[in-house]
């Protein structure tokens, strides 16, 4: 009954297999909290966003989570948070750290300022010593029995594989 997929990012990106999806049945879902980073702030208008779609259209319990570049934050997070609320997650090219993208990418001091804003790091020291990325929450989502899938390109130079997928992958094989 009723499955359905929710996009944490660029719901225009890619959209082949949402489309395929919603032929078989499939709703899609999207909120726009992208610029929030995956912040507790974001998280909580999830909650609130999801209790209203599960209500008002009778969607199932589990969904699956699927998150593009910066999407991957709030994806992890969000699942970190709700592990029993996803049925996997699914990420194309994922920022799953800060410290990589965006503080690394020079293009994007300004959402480097804004992560800053919205997780409330005073200073640069600050932020980089988050523990709650996604490459740090994903073994707690592992051990919670949910699957995870990307999709990467080695040569993204914007969010590079080794620091966020390759990483996370490094650190799940320890487990």
């Amino acid at each position: 009954g009723n499955p359905w997929v929710w996009r944490t990012s660029f719901p225009d990106f890619h959209a082949e297999i949402d489309i395929q999806l919603l032929g078989a049945g499939f709703h899609i879902a999207y909120i726009d909290v992208l610029d929030m980073l995956g912040s507790d702030r974001s998280l909580d208008i999830m909650e609130r966003f999801r209790d209203l779609i599960l209500y008002r259209d009778k969607l199932a319990e589990k969904c699956c989570i699927e998150g593009v570049s910066r999407g991957g934050m709030h994806a992890y997070r969000y699942t970190h948070r709700h592990p029993d609320q996803i049925a996997c997650i699914y990420c194309d090219t994922p920022v799953m750290n800060l410290a990589s993208w965006p503080k690394k990418w020079p293009g994007s001091q300004r959402e480097w300022q804004d992560a800053k804003r919205e997780f409330g790091f005073a200073k640069d020291e600050d932020a980089l010593q988050f523990r709650s990325n996604p490459i740090d929450l994903a073994v707690d989502i592992a051990k919670a029995g949910v699957p995870m899938r990307h999709t990467i390109s080695l040569s993204d130079e914007v969010v590079p594989a080794a620091e966020n997928t390759l990483e996370a992958n490094r650190r799940l094989a320890k487990i």
